[in-house]
């Protein structure tokens, strides 16, 4: 099983069309359009009867009041990989219980996974690693 983007490859930085926030040469950073990106999949299990898809960002805080505080900060040198993993199941409904966070989910897939595939994006605000990782991708 494959899961791809038009907008970004594997491993590639995510368009600031996709993103919350974007470098602005004026004011540091502005708001982005944070549009969801295009994801297809093909090379499906034929047993598959439905699929989970997850965004997980493993450089982000594990909570959302854990910004900022000391020893908590997310340095705005690191690059934020976002990491889209598909999951096709061979049951028609996932019963997730605890509320649908990570954890949940992956304790209701457990037996349930025909395949996985994972897409990953690279996001981040610090001009200078933009231009590195443009850099390093670009075709000479």
């Amino acid at each position: 099983m494959r899961l791809k983007s038009n907008g970004f490859g594997d491993g590639a930085l995510i368009p600031g069309e996709f993103a919350f926030a974007v470098i602005d040469p004026l004011s540091h950073v502005a708001l982005g359009n944070n549009r969801n990106p295009h994801l297809a999949w093909d090379d499906v299990p034929a047993r598959t009867q439905s699929f989970v898809l997850m965004c997980h960002d493993p450089d982000a805080p594990s909570r959302g009041d854990d910004v900022n505080k000391v020893g908590c900060e997310v340095p705005k040198s690191l690059p934020h990989h976002y990491i889209f993993t598909l999951y096709a199941l061979d049951v028609p409904r996932l019963e997730a219980y605890g509320g649908l966070i990570g954890t949940g989910i992956r304790v209701a897939l457990a037996g349930h996974m025909l395949a996985e595939t994972r897409l990953t994006g690279l996001y981040m605000l610090n001009p200078r690693l933009m231009q590195q990782q443009r850099s390093r991708c670009s075709v000479t």
